[in-house]
């Protein structure tokens, strides 16, 4: 029974154009860099879309093993937020895809840090995964005898440097694959228009790019107020980028990312909210109808009801000044709030929830068929199912 999340109308930062390099040249460079010697060795290569890393890392795969050396890829977002890089490195290379039998050399891709770093400002430092391998620097030269090259979105390098200074100094060089035209991706492709259960059906890999996706958009903005005071509009973007990069998270079950993620939206918006609530009202009810969306989905209906009867509050008195701009909302909370209600066993307020909703989607069904014609079906079918009229599931827009 998935629910229905909200989106705030948030700009993104784009990155600004540049010159880049040759991919090819670089490329090459990757490649000596990875064949030549032997021994520990820290690398760098930047990219902003994770299909032509993927592109690149074959290539390299193919080439490096006619040199005598076999590339594998250790992805990083299988290790928890406090997890040890190190000691996932020295297994990777015993047990894991880096077979030494074979009698090739072993070299090692980390992919999808990016779902790793950190994104609260206030996180615990011990908790830091990039932290913990800055302490064990020189036991990665002593332990991890094979080249590493990490794989990394350009604004992610910069909170490497900040959490691993020294692990960092040691990099030997850095390789540039960012600036495709031809291929983007955005976070709005893979979480802002995407339900709860479609996110479940995407490839593992497409679930992980958009997280990565969203933390670097999270990181550019943290990185754009280079030191001054962060405004209003830039905190907005940020609960924005919280919340979806919250709603993706507990799609795929990561209680760790998605509570704090989506709580820390909420509590942006209630400040903003406090000072303009003109302005920023309508954000706080969207996060807090996230929140309730999100806590059901990790199994915390009690926490859900009490976010979305919130919400529901705020989109009830936005609706009483403006009811065309508002009273789809409220619908739309009120349908989120009658599962949760269901979910804790009150048939008989989640039937009256469900009704409220139906009767505020019928007027604008009848006028807007194509746009709200599926809305006021499913709050029927929800009504249905608690009412005693079918036996089916509630359920909500997907």
């Amino acid at each position: 029974m998935p629910l229905q999340p909200s989106t705030h109308p948030a700009t993104l930062i784009e990155p600004a154009g540049l010159d880049r390099p040759d991919p090819e040249l670089e490329l090459r460079g990757l490649y000596l860099a990875l064949s030549e010697g032997e021994g520990f060795r820290l690398i760098l290569a930047t990219y902003d879309v994770p299909r032509v890393r993927n592109l690149m890392i074959d290539r390299l795969r193919a080439d490096l093993e006619k040199q005598g050396v076999r590339l594998t890829c250790l992805d990083a977002s299988v290790c928890p937020t406090d997890g040890d890089l190190l000691e996932s490195l020295q297994e990777h290379l015993a047990v894991g895809d880096a077979p030494s039998d074979d009698g090739l050399r072993p070299a090692v891709a980390i992919v999808n840090l990016e779902t790793c770093l950190e994104y609260q400002r206030q996180a615990p430092v011990g908790g830091r995964i990039l932290r913990r391998a800055n302490l064990q620097r020189d036991a990665f030269a002593e332990r991890i005898r094979c080249p590493v090259v990490f794989w990394l979105m350009p604004v992610a390098t910069s909170r490497f440097a900040l959490e691993a200074p020294d692990l960092w100094h040691w990099r030997i060089a850095t390789f540039d694959f960012t600036g495709n035209p031809k291929e983007t991706v955005e976070p709005s492709d893979l979480t802002r228009a995407t339900s709860f259960q479609q996110f479940r059906g995407l490839p593992s890999g497409k679930q992980h790019e958009g997280i990565a996706a969203l933390q670097d958009r999270l990181l550019q903005l943290e990185h754009s107020s280079d030191g001054r005071p962060i405004t209003p509009r830039e905190q907005a973007q940020r609960a924005a980028l919280l919340d979806e990069l919250g709603r993706a998270c507990a799609a795929m079950g990561r209680r760790d990312r998605a509570l704090p993620a989506t709580a820390e939206a909420v509590e942006i918006c209630r400040g903003l909210a406090a000072q303009r609530p003109d302005a920023f009202l309508p954000d706080l009810a969207a996060s807090l109808n996230n929140l309730g969306v999100v806590l059901r989905a990790l199994g915390q209906p009690e926490a859900a009801r009490d976010a979305l009867q919130e919400a529901l509050s705020i989109r009830r008195h936005l609706a009483q000044a403006h009811p065309a701009a508002f009273e789809q909302d409220v619908a739309d909370t009120l349908n989120n709030l009658g599962i949760v209600l269901s979910d804790l066993g009150r048939r008989d307020a989640a039937r009256d929830v469900f009704e409220e909703a139906v009767r505020i989607y019928e007027p604008l069904a009848e006028r807007w068929p194509e746009a709200f014609g599926g809305a006021l079906a499913i709050a029927r079918r929800n009504y249905g199912s608690v009412a005693g009229a079918d036996d089916g599931d509630a359920a909500s827009e997907p």
